[in-house]
């Protein structure tokens, strides 16, 4: 499959509602992206979600919660440039 920005939005969704599937972490936030904006907020992504796993890699309850607002800027920055 080819990530677009779209397709990257809809990763940020599936994260918001707690319904991310078991590889996307690996397909979206591991890959990198030649298109840069694409890739700036893949790495945005990352870094904000580093600080909300436990020692199981899994996200602590509430976490996602906390950082809504940044998660929809994200989205927002890759859906108004299409």
């Amino acid at each position: 499959m080819i990530i677009d920005r779209k397709n990257f939005a809809q990763f940020i969704d599936r994260l918001i509602t707690s319904q991310s599937l078991e590889n996307d972490w690996n397909e979206y936030a591991v890959n990198h992206f030649q298109d840069a904006l694409l890739e700036e907020v893949r790495q945005d992504l990352v870094r904000l979600m580093i600080n909300g796993g436990d020692s199981k890699g899994q996200v602590r309850p509430g976490f996602i919660a906390g950082i809504m607002p940044e998660l929809e800027s994200l989205k927002q920055r890759l859906l108004e440039v299409e």
